[in-house]
């Protein structure tokens, strides 16, 4: 019997859209859980569901992800708010198939309580009051020493996110890379970095490395961040660690690339 729990965005239309999906499906049996459930069902938008992940982070081997899209961005829902009635009965009568992403994880030296961080979409180092002066590194080999705010690395879903806005390239469904993109850049005689963004295969590892230390730097994953105020090194690599999302039906890739402009 599937248990289940559902992850809401604070507005009108989502409580009730949440309402409408718990009271039906315990009519028909399933079981209403918070503490340990099968299927998180999100209600919101693709924020909604970040952090959904994140709250089950410790619980990602044994739960999944469904999204019934009632925000202004629902790249990785399901189904539209108006199709509520025909999410309901697919929980109900049909076996979903699982669709596992990896994750991005990043392991900062230094910091031991929240090693390691885990992101769906992005991971950067970046700073709005500073310029960063960071030296880069691919499995070892140095590749360049970026200035400016920052960088950003994402994988193939963090493609058409954050990554999409500041002009990096759309990573096409299914491809296992990882993307580096500058964060406003300095680009002179005394400063030169690669500029464009950098595709690189899913088993590169990069390190960025201060030259000192991080000062009025953080370090951004998905929606969140922690300071990285004294620290001089992160490592960012593709994780073996996973998050699951169940398709009760397949939306074609190029519809939902479509619903970002």
């Amino acid at each position: 019997m599937t248990s289940f729990t559902l992850a809401t965005r604070d507005d009108r239309v989502s409580k009730r859209t949440a309402k409408m999906i718990q009271d039906e499906l315990v009519k028909q049996g399933l079981v209403f859980t918070i503490s340990n459930p099968d299927l998180v069902i999100c209600v919101g938008g693709d924020g909604t569901l970040l952090h959904a992940i994140h709250q089950w982070r410790s619980q990602l081997e044994q739960v999944s992800f469904v999204g019934i899209h009632t925000g202004t961005l629902g790249f990785y829902t399901d189904y539209q708010v108006d199709e509520v009635a025909q999410l309901i009965e697919d929980i109900h009568s049909k076996v979903p198939e699982m669709e596992e992403k990896r994750l991005l994880e990043a392991h900062c030296k230094g910091i031991t309580t929240t090693n390691p961080i885990y992101a769906l979409n992005e991971i950067r180092v970046e700073s709005i009051i500073r310029t960063q002066t960071i030296d880069v590194t691919i499995n070892q080999d140095y590749f360049e020493r970026f200035q400016g705010n920052g960088l950003c690395i994402s994988g193939q879903d963090g493609s058409t996110a954050y990554n999409r806005s500041a002009n990096g390239a759309i990573l096409w469904k299914g491809l296992e890379l990882l993307q580096m993109i500058e964060l406003n850049g300095i680009h002179h005689y005394r400063a030169r970095s690669i500029k464009s963004p950098l595709i690189l295969p899913g088993t590169a590892e990069i390190t960025l490395r201060s030259q000192d230390a991080y000062l009025d730097a953080f370090l951004c994953y998905d929606h969140l961040s922690i300071a990285l105020d004294g620290f001089n090194e992160v490592k960012i690599k593709l994780s073996d660690k996973t998050v699951r999302f169940a398709h009760y039906h397949q939306m074609d890739y190029k519809k939902r690339l479509e619903s970002l402009y």
